[in-house]
């Protein structure tokens, strides 16, 4: 899976998954790590609240359905907090696809809404930044 498009962004890129199925959390890691970008992963709001500290994302992965605080209001603390850079770019990862969760997770600065099971050319293009739908 070395695809030169997104091996030149790889590696640069510090990336958090968070998302309380740490299969599908490690799934997405492990697929990134492959490409050359730098993972970690949190299975609650509050363990990457911690993890953000010291690792600083570039892109934050944020399940919206979280057991302890949503995607939203974890996007919120990271960005009251310090801890996601003012570049950092939020992507939200969700089961809903209807319209007014596309909404919402624009209002809340999400710059994508992914749809699980996620494409992996999706979740590509979204962590590049190449992806031109917004949600």
């Amino acid at each position: 899976m070395n695809d030169p498009s997104t091996t030149s962004l790889a590696g640069t890129r510090r990336i958090l998954i968070v998302d309380d199925d740490l299969d599908v959390a490690t799934t997405i890691a492990e697929l990134l790590r492959e490409v050359g970008f730098d993972t970690q992963v949190a299975p609650t709001g509050k363990a990457a609240l911690e993890k953000a500290r010291t690792f600083c994302p570039q892109v934050a992965l944020l399940d919206i359905e979280l057991p302890d605080l949503d995607g939203y209001e974890l996007a919120r603390r990271l960005r009251l907090d310090g801890t996601a850079a003012g570049d950092t770019t939020f992507i939200a990862m969700t089961g809903y696809s209807e319209r007014s969760y596309r909404d919402r997770s624009r209002a809340a600065g999400f710059a994508q809404h992914l749809v699980k099971p996620l494409e992996i050319s999706s979740l590509m293009s979204a962590v590049t930044g190449r992806l031109c739908e917004r949600p």
